[in-house]
């Protein structure tokens, strides 16, 4: 003979337990973690919602998620139109409060549900069965219901199956969650790669900028006018990024000669640009000095010689004096 297997008993129970605030704020936070809740429709969902009415022929059944004020279906069979109600005691919302299957007989009987709306409404809920869907951390997120507008009598059995039906639903969410951390995970993935490219894009024109800078400060801007004397220089680095130790100058030692020199120091980036410096500074300084081009060198070669910081590079070089004539050149 059937029986009303129940873990909740609407006799017993007269006003069923209630959720602590805690409990219901971290209920919430495992809603919120699986992102169900407003979703389109999913066959799998609808499947189980169709077999649950078929199986314990039905003329409803849904699987419901518990929002904070509403009560909002993932699925339903038999409930065309309706996507969620308000979360009122007594059916889906007093179905939460316990890790058992709540089953209602007659809810005209039960002191909590009588008052529902979707018993004491047009649908004349009569009878009334849940399984919550228990998270694998206990957390209670909805159930899959059954509904008639008669009054029956399940078995246990029925209860067990029913409690089934709710673990494949949690089944399927946890799919579902798991899908999506990864899509998550990967939409990171390419987000981090696409900043870290655009760092890298950054880094790359900054460093480029400061070597063309500094490349600019190693070299004289253009080369001077000077009457009697046609003078032209093309200049282009091997790499945008590095600063090359390639260097020349032309300027004026008196009113009427002027010195150049062309030279190149060994390797490239910031220690050949510090060389370079150096020894383009050293040879201006020396020239205005003495500009016999022995002395510049030696003067050069000895500055290089008592900077430690030179180490074993070098550098070579060609220093000259010019002294243009209108007439005979130079």
């Amino acid at each position: 003979m059937p029986q009303a297997g129940h873990a909740t008993s609407p006799a017993d129970t007269p006003g069923r337990q209630t959720l602590s605030a805690a409990q219901e704020a971290a209920r919430m936070d495992a809603v919120r973690r699986y992102d169900i809740l407003d979703t389109p429709p999913d066959g799998a969902f609808d499947r189980v919602a169709t077999m649950a009415a078929r199986l314990f022929k039905v003329p409803v059944a849904s699987v419901t998620i518990v929002d904070e004020d509403r009560i909002w279906f993932k699925a339903a069979h038999g409930l065309e139109g309706v996507n969620e109600i308000s979360r009122e005691p007594g059916l889906c919302g007093s179905a939460i409060l316990s890790d058992e299957t709540l089953v209602i007989p007659d809810t005209l009987t039960d002191p909590v549900a009588f008052n529902n709306g979707l018993v004491a409404g047009p649908m004349g809920v009569r009878f009334y069965a849940a399984a919550p869907i228990i998270t694998g951390d206990g957390h209670r997120l909805g159930t899959v219901n059954i509904l008639d507008t008669r009054p029956r009598l399940i078995t246990e059995d029925d209860t067990a199956t029913l409690a089934d039906l709710a673990a494949i639903v949690r089944d399927e969410l946890e799919m579902r969650l798991a899908a999506l951390n990864a899509l998550r995970a990967e939409q990171e993935r390419r987000r981090e790669q696409e900043e870290a490219r655009q760092r890298a894009e950054q880094d790359k024109n900054a460093i480029e900028a400061f070597a063309s800078t500094l490349q600019r400060t190693l070299l004289p801007p253009a080369l001077p006018v000077v009457p009697g004397l046609e003078l032209a220089c093309h200049y282009a680095t091997a790499s945008p990024q590095n600063v090359g130790g390639d260097f020349y100058d032309v300027f004026p030692l008196d009113g009427a000669r002027w010195a150049f020199f062309l030279g190149d120091v060994c390797g490239k980036g910031p220690e050949a640009a510090a060389l370079t410096s150096l020894t383009r500074y050293t040879l201006r300084a020396a020239a205005l000095i003495d500009p016999d081009p022995d002395v510049v060198l030696t003067s050069l070669n000895t500055a290089l010689l008592l900077d430690p910081a030179i180490g074993s590079r070098f550098c070579t070089a060609v220093f000259g004096v010019l002294e243009p004539h209108e007439k005979e050149g130079f």
